[in-house]
């Protein structure tokens, strides 16, 4: 059991004075209550009501520091034996005596000292389970064995009889009286702060005194049963503190009554007190029986729910003065509160908010958002953080971030016993999404600057490798048939160059990338500056016969942009192309990439100015010589005949 330290109160006392003091105290108490004890013994036919001396003992013992215990107990010895040798006790067996009952003593202290229970507060159900075990059966069974066993040698004493008389008044003795020691020496869970609390244990104690001594005080009715209802009432308004002392109470009035030959035990059909004093015992054991365990589930449950209010309290401060919005919803996903907060974000007040209806506040466009977001919440019971617009009181949208968890409470009124409820934290984000949103359009612009060619605004060589890879698996995964890819070259580049210079280089670059940016229609298609003065056309989904026409359109309005070459005024700047088709199937990128470039060395080698097909992918000669095409045919032609399924 655990060590139950005096309160400032006790720390008064005499008995905790000097140690001198304090023994003789002790001894002085004990001896008293045995004197009494057998004195009362002797006059009703040597039968013990009660034995409280070890019972105070050992409340002491458990309410004081270990390591005087062998100081109490010896001073309690010395008490005991004189007590015995004042009721006319030989010496031998006055101390013989005495010694068993500080063997009672020791066993009880060690038995409830034991396990784990010293870690437990005094009167809690584990508490109770240790003490009755150690101090009220198995020490007091002891003892009494013992003093059988010496009464038996010194006088002949019957063993049974003794046995029978001993146990039941040692065992009442502890069970009524360490309990109420320890509570007079601190170890209470009586809260006698609030005044109104201690009117009502004050009112619950004199209900049980008074409902005792009425029915003790007559002889002609059997009242018993009004004691239990009184300590009933004690259980639920004093706890197990207040329950101890009115049971202790109620056991004393009711023995001085028996004693003197009133109450209702006056009742039973014998003659005799010890019969009388038996019943009386058996009464008061199962008042015990009843209200220790009682008293200690009731106590349990106090704590609990103080413990309960305490946690609503804390949250309820927390959620009151935090910044964001504290949210609880039912299953039906309905407001049942909501923090003050909200006042400052939506500028609601809080029991407005409560009666509107559901999604009242969410951009219609975000509804279906919110309403998954709390499905799969309720599904999984877990916990989803999503972001969504809602829209204040002044009509103004604002971003929120709401934190969202679902839990389980018992419910009496739902068939399965259980409810979801929502939880949910929910602050305003509009500024941090106004940074994010600004941070990715900056990351796409960079994204976009990183991926263009400074010079001609066409994609550069790294976002063309990337490209070729992507739509590469992606004709191999949509099944397409075929995809094709351009290889541009300015002819006589060099020395446009160096006879016009780097500056009108530069700008004739640009208007070929203008015009090959401008042949290329759909989306999928990306051009891209290769290197220098080479381009390269990525077509998609696309075969070859559309791909060489669209190449022919290319060179045609190039040629037509009038960029006339060096010392040849009537001649125009032209390119050369290379134009290449693979199954993504049977093929690799790489060898688009090669045959492409091989067609476009060809178109060089015979006299640039041309389209010219990959070697495997010849066709009629309208493709070879591709100066006999005119541009009123080009006009006309059907641009890049692509296969249905574009990717």
């Amino acid at each position: 059991m655990k060590v139950m330290r005096t309160e400032a109160w006790t720390s008064n006392l005499p008995i905790q004075g000097g140690p001198v003091v304090r023994a003789l105290l002790i001894a002085l108490s004990v001896g008293l209550l045995c004197y009494v004890s057998i004195e009362l013994t002797e006059a009703n036919e040597r039968l013990a009501v009660v034995w409280p001396a070890n019972g105070v003992v050992l409340g002491l013992l458990l309410t004081g520091q270990s390591r005087s215990w062998f100081r109490t107990i010896a001073w309690a010895w010395v008490g005991n034996i004189v007590a015995n040798l004042a009721a006319g006790d030989p010496p031998i067996t006055a101390c013989l005596l005495a010694l068993t009952n500080s063997v009672e003593i020791a066993i009880a202290a060690l038995g409830c000292r034991s396990s784990n229970v010293g870690r437990r507060h005094f009167g809690e159900p584990l508490w109770v389970l240790r003490f009755a075990v150690s101090a009220i059966v198995v020490a007091p069974a002891i003892a009494t064995f013992a003093a059988t066993t010496v009464l038996y040698l010194a006088s002949g004493a019957p063993p049974v009889a003794t046995f029978a008389r001993w146990f039941p008044a040692d065992a009442l003795g502890i069970a009524m009286c360490a309990p109420v020691t320890m509570v007079l020496f601190g170890a209470s869970d009586m809260r006698i702060a609030n005044p109104a609390r201690l009117l009502r244990i004050v009112l619950s104690l004199a209900f049980v005194l008074a409902t005792t001594t009425a029915v003790f005080a007559q002889s002609h009715a059997p009242l018993l049963y009004l004691i239990y209802l009184a300590l009933g009432v004690a259980i639920f308004n004093a706890g197990f503190s207040g329950a101890v002392i009115g049971l202790g109470a109620s056991m004393v009035i009711a023995i001085a009554f028996t004693v003197r030959g009133t109450g209702p035990f006056m009742l039973l059909h014998t003659n005799t007190m010890a019969e009388r004093i038996q019943q009386l015992q058996l009464f008061f054991g199962a008042a015990l029986a009843f209200t220790y365990p009682l008293s200690s589930l009731q106590m349990q449950r106090q704590r609990l729910a103080d413990k309960l209010r305490v946690s609503e309290q804390r949250f309820r401060t927390l959620a009151e003065h935090a910044s964001d919005v504290i949210i609880r919803m039912d299953a039906s996903m309905r407001l049942t509160y909501v923090s003050p907060s909200v006042r400052e974000i939506f500028g609601y007040e809080p029991e407005a908010l409560i009666k509107m209806s559901k999604w009242s506040l969410v951009v219609p466009e975000d509804v279906p958002r919110v309403r998954s977001a709390f499905e799969r919440v309720r599904l999984s019971l877990g916990r989803e953080t999503f972001n969504y617009r809602v829209q204040r009181v002044d009509g103004e949208e604002v971003w929120v971030e709401t934190i969202l968890r679902a839990v389980r409470v018992e419910s009496e009124d739902d068939e399965t016993g259980e409810l979801i409820e929502f939880i949910g934290a929910t602050r305003d984000i509009t500024e941090r999404k106004k940074v994010e949103q600004a941070l990715e359009q900056t990351n796409a612009r960079l994204s976009e600057l990183a991926h263009r060619d400074g010079l001609t605004e066409l994609y550069n060589r790294r976002f063309f490798d990337e490209a070729l890879e992507r739509e590469y698996r992606r004709a191999r995964r949509d099944n397409a048939m075929e995809i094709s890819l351009l290889m541009i070259d300015v002819d006589y580049f060099k020395q446009y160059n160096d006879v016009h210079g780097h500056q009108a280089g530069d700008e004739c670059l640009k208007k070929v990338a203008v015009a090959i940016g401008r042949a290329c229609k759909r989306p999928p298609d990306t051009p891209a500056r290769y290197g220098g003065e080479e381009f390269a056309v990525i077509l998609p989904n696309t075969s070859f016969d559309g791909a060489a026409v669209l190449a022919e359109r290319m060179r045609v309005q190039i040629s037509a942009l009038l960029l006339n070459e060096p010392g040849e005024p009537d001649r125009r700047v032209t390119v050369s192309i290379g134009v290449a088709s693979i199954s993504p199937y049977y093929d690799t990128k790489d060898m688009l990439v090669r045959k492409a470039d091989e067609a476009l060395y060809r178109a060089k080698a015979f006299g640039r100015n041309r389209v010219w097909p990959a070697a495997e992918d010849l066709r009629p000669a309208d493709f070879r010589n591709t100066e006999t095409v005119s541009e009123e045919t080009i006009s006309v032609a059907e641009p890049h005949k692509v296969e249905t399924s574009a990717a």
